[in-house]
């Protein structure tokens, strides 16, 4: 495969916030530009979170009588070229959703009403008038596409888009969701700047350690220009604790994920916003050698995952999967922990470890229940060699442009 250069589209993970787990489709354009606002007053905009997503739910009910797609003329009165511009203006990009059959999935799923919203025969038609608009971002969802008669399988279906967006040479990011079903990691890459790996996340922590485990074994497909996409954050969301919400963006972040924010951001109380806007955290998501990590160990209490970064530096974490307190303690070389029985893994970094996470020194404390410890050494080993979490980089999509995401 390629390595991508400097000009690469998607070079990192993309950021941003989406609609659809905090509101499904209850959207509207004063919710929007609300968001947006939140967005730029909270620091996620300026942390890195760049993209607006309006997911499913923003249509009329039926195309006009030249076949376009409209946004719903009492939810979103001003039209989509003017949140365009109230994004712009507030430093963020907006995306927006599409499927490549005659449904989406809010019409199959959520009673949403309308008829022939899907871009199956209106591709190009479709893409052109995102691309008119302004949209710099193109969430497309499989929502059953073969249905109705199409004959479209997973991979035709998100080939076809790409080929229309490589026609137009538009320099925006398109990622697909198919939800895992084809392995899409195996022919995704060169297609798409991020794919899907697994079924829907909910707010739950099985639901969170169910897809980051489920991810890790395909990492070597992933990097500068396409991406492993575990779905959106649920930080903030449902019954999680705080814990649990450190440990879902760790995970996310030594994965190489997309992180894209779906909580309410207007009415999120501090420790959310500080979880989704720790800078070293992103910083590790955001590592520009984009190889994703992996986990080294899995106890029935915890689990030892690692990523390596650029500059010979590795990032580290110890999370507790049990209901018990594991207790930590670091030798400048080896980490050993205790639960009560011990165990001792040398691993690819050497001198201290300082937890990102609460900012103290790791020599000796204690992991609660579903919280996470996460470090990246200054100092990396000299005598580590490759980690056996370093995979090579997937091509780049096609592009006549050499926009940088």
């Amino acid at each position: 495969m390629s390595t991508p250069g400097k000009g690469t589209i998607a070079a990192t993970p993309p950021m941003g916030w989406c609609t659809w787990n905090a509101f499904r489709t209850a959207i509207d354009e004063t919710m929007v530009i609300a968001m947006a606002d939140a967005m730029a007053s909270t620091g996620l905009r300026d942390a890195g979170y760049r993209y607006l997503v309006i997911d499913d739910g923003w249509q009329a009910p039926r195309r006009d009588r030249h076949g376009r797609l409209a946004s719903d003329p009492h939810r979103f009165p001003s039209g989509i070229p003017a949140l365009v511009e109230e994004t712009e203006r507030r430093g963020l990009t907006l995306g927006i959703y599409a499927s490549p059959g005659r449904q989406t999935c809010a019409m199959i799923y959520d009673q949403y009403t309308g008829e022939g919203l899907g871009s199956y025969g209106h591709e190009q038609q479709d893409m052109t008038q995102f691309a008119d608009w302004g949209i710099g971002y193109l969430k497309y969802d499989w929502c059953e596409a073969h249905r109705s008669g199409t004959g479209l399988d997973y991979r035709s279906a998100f080939t076809r888009m790409r080929s229309v967006i490589d026609d137009l040479g538009w320099p925006g990011i398109y990622s697909i969701s198919e939800y895992g079903r084809s392995n899409p990691w195996e022919w995704a890459p060169g297609t798409a700047h991020s794919w899907r790996t697994t079924p829907d996340i909910l707010p739950t922590w099985e639901s969170i350690l169910g897809i980051a485990h489920n991810s890790r074994f395909i990492g070597r497909y992933a990097g500068p220009g396409g991406w492993n996409d575990l779905d959106m954050l649920q930080v903030g969301n449902g019954e999680l604790t705080a814990a649990e919400c450190r440990t879902h963006l760790t995970l996310w972040s030594l994965l190489a994920s997309p992180l894209m924010a779906g909580n309410d951001l207007r009415t999120m109380p501090e420790w959310v916003s500080s979880v989704l806007t720790n800078p070293g955290v992103i910083a590790i998501d955001q590592d520009p050698a984009g190889r994703p990590g992996n986990r080294l160990l899995r106890e029935d209490t915890h689990e030892i995952w690692t990523r390596p970064l650029a500059r010979g530096r590795h990032a580290v974490a110890v999370i507790a999967t049990g209901r018990e307190p594991v207790h930590v303690t670091w030798d400048g070389t080896t980490l050993r922990t205790r639960d009560p029985h011990e165990m001792a893994i040398r691993l690819p970094v050497t001198g201290p470890l300082r937890d990102i996470w609460t900012g103290t020194a790791v020599e000796d404390r204690a992991v609660d229940p579903h919280d996470v410890l996460l470090a990246v050494p200054d100092q990396p080993s000299p005598d580590r060699g490759r980690s056996p979490a370093e995979h090579p980089a997937p091509a780049q999509p096609a592009s006549p442009r050499g926009d940088e995401r």
